[in-house]
């Protein structure tokens, strides 16, 4: 086991004590207020992804996402990962914009 595995095993243990009855709308919704909450925090410390309190916010991200998909019984955020990156590695990308984004080619 990863010790992202590990934690992702604490993380939904303590989501199913903490909020047992969490519906996956609430689930949902409560990503959609941590994302708000990062990009406003990287938004106000001026596009900084690298301060404390943008680690924290993101953080609050993947604690929320891993604790949802443990409530659609999906496999581990650690299992989706790998086979997304998987399918990634086979794909074509385009040129790098100047934001350093490169399209998929499809």
């Amino acid at each position: 086991m990863s010790n992202l595995e590990g934690v992702e095993k604490e993380v939904v243990a303590w989501h199913r004590k903490t909020f047992p009855n969490a519906t996956v709308e609430a689930i949902s919704d409560k990503f959609d207020e941590e994302s708000g909450e990062f990009f406003d925090v990287v938004l106000h410390n001026g596009l900084n992804y690298f301060s404390d309190e943008a680690a924290a916010e993101f953080a609050d991200k993947c604690i929320v996402y891993m604790a949802g998909l443990a409530k659609l019984g999906k496999p581990s955020l650690t299992s989706l990962i790998a086979a997304k990156l998987a399918i990634n590695k086979g794909r074509e990308w385009g040129a790098e914009s100047e934001n350093g984004d490169r399209p998929r080619v499809k």
